[in-house]
């Protein structure tokens, strides 16, 4: 794994220098062992599967990185904030870039508190999370946060893992919305 971690952070490096995405590393392991996610992850992994990988896991694993076609409708539903804000363009938009800000952080506190196996912590991340989705209108993004802190309170790791790929895909979806 050493070998190939050092040929994967040259490789990063050159992907960086060259202003090309960064690939990102998934280990596929038949090391099942307690601890070999955090492991991989501490070693710069981006993501661990367990071997059998069935079709499920895998295509979550990769959702989280690969983007596929734009769903057609908005990552915000209006409704939610139409009663608070009215016509307010400026103060909607306002609202939801605030909103955008916080749910990168909880993505970041989220897949934080899975490298380090505290799902405790991921559950309260992923609380917070739903809060705030559903307070703008975000539900794509509150139905996985809900996902994702019912998974941490069960002591689902597996479940927790799967969910990180639609959540980065949904924020991914907002900020990418928001740019637009």
């Amino acid at each position: 794994m050493w070998r190939q971690r050092q040929w994967s952070l040259h490789d990063c490096r050159r992907e960086a220098a060259e202003g090309r995405p960064r690939t990102p590393i998934v280990a596929v392991t038949a090391n099942a062992l307690a601890g070999e996610d955090e492991r991989c992850r501490a070693a710069g992994m981006d993501a661990y599967l367990a071997k059998p990988v069935n079709l499920a896991r895998l295509r979550a694993t990769a959702q989280r990185w690969i983007r596929g076609a734009a769903p057609t409708d908005s990552a915000i539903d209006r409704t939610v904030l139409d009663p608070w804000v009215g016509d307010d363009e400026a103060a909607r938009r306002d609202l939801v870039l605030k909103f955008a800000e916080t749910a990168s952080g909880s993505r970041a506190d989220i897949e934080s508190a899975m490298a380090s196996g505290d799902l405790p912590a991921l559950a309260a991340a992923a609380h917070r999370l739903k809060g705030g989705a559903l307070a703008v209108g975000a539900r794509a993004i509150a139905e996985v946060a809900a996902t994702l802190e019912s998974a941490a309170r069960a002591g689902d790791r597996p479940k927790c893992q799967d969910a990180l790929g639609p959540l980065a895909s949904q924020v991914n979806r907002l900020t990418t919305e928001l740019a637009a």
